[in-house]
């Protein structure tokens, strides 16, 4: 590549990468307008996301690739939605093993499981292509590791502005979009990691609090916040890449 190439392709990453912050601001805000809507709030952050980053150029799919078919999408997301529900096992397996959380009584609720869903995959949507479509579009060309690396400080990033200060929460979060970030390079788009990030995410909320199980933490405070948690998911993020590596 020329230099002028190599200053015309930074230029272009720079413009997107402005864009895509823009966007993601306009969704955030909307989502903090509409906070107390929960469904409809969910549902026009992922509209404007999905609108913002198809104006960007931002596919679910491999534009490259021929264009799937309806099954093809429905056995990716499913794929996917396997994965983050054994991902959401195996941190629960890790809480359990540590004593760091128990399993109380509890009476599931097949209709509150179900309605639990939606919230966790608009949510999803919204995530994988504003925190994993833009940040790996950007940094088209440069290494995995940097590109798996961005995709987990996006997370750290949303997390902080979420409000989150625990640094439990927040190595979490980076494992989790280090995770996501090697299946969107499995799959070449965000399919897979789509639905992982849905069924982890409603798995952690809906399932684990009750439609399903009611996972307790045994300490003052949150699973979410605790040091087992975290490096569960970082072993769910070793994993990730571990299955994927040779498909990148």
């Amino acid at each position: 590549m020329t230099a002028p190439d190599r200053r015309a392709a930074l230029r272009a990453s720079a413009r997107l990468a402005f864009q895509g912050t823009i966007l993601y601001g306009a969704a955030r805000f909307a989502g903090a307008f509409l906070a107390q809507y929960g469904v409809a709030a969910a549902i026009v952050q992922t509209v404007i996301a999905e609108w913002g980053c198809g104006r960007l150029g931002i596919a679910w799919s491999d534009p490259h690739a021929k264009t799937p078919t309806a099954k093809d999408v429905a056995l990716r997301g499913l794929r996917g939605a396997g994965m983050g529900l054994t991902a959401a096992a195996l941190v629960a397996g890790v809480a359990l093993a540590t004593h760091a959380a128990i399993l109380a009584p509890n009476v599931p609720a097949p209709v509150v499981a179900l309605i639990g869903a939606v919230v966790p995959a608009f949510l999803a949507a919204r995530d994988e292509l504003l925190q994993r479509g833009i940040v790996l579009r950007v940094l088209t060309g440069t290494p995995a590791w940097a590109r798996l690396a961005a995709c987990g400080l996006a997370d750290v990033a949303a997390a902080y502005g979420d409000g989150a200060i625990a640094p439990p929460v927040l190595c979490a979060a980076f494992f989790g979009g280090v995770a996501y970030g090697a299946l969107w390079l499995r799959d070449r788009g965000a399919w897979l990691a789509w639905g992982a990030h849905a069924a982890f995410g409603w798995a952690s909320t809906s399932l684990a609090t009750g439609a399903l199980v009611d996972l307790r933490a045994t300490s003052g405070t949150s699973l979410g916040q605790s040091w087992i948690t975290a490096g569960a998911v970082a072993i769910v993020a070793a994993l990730a890449i571990a299955s994927t590596r040779k498909r990148w």
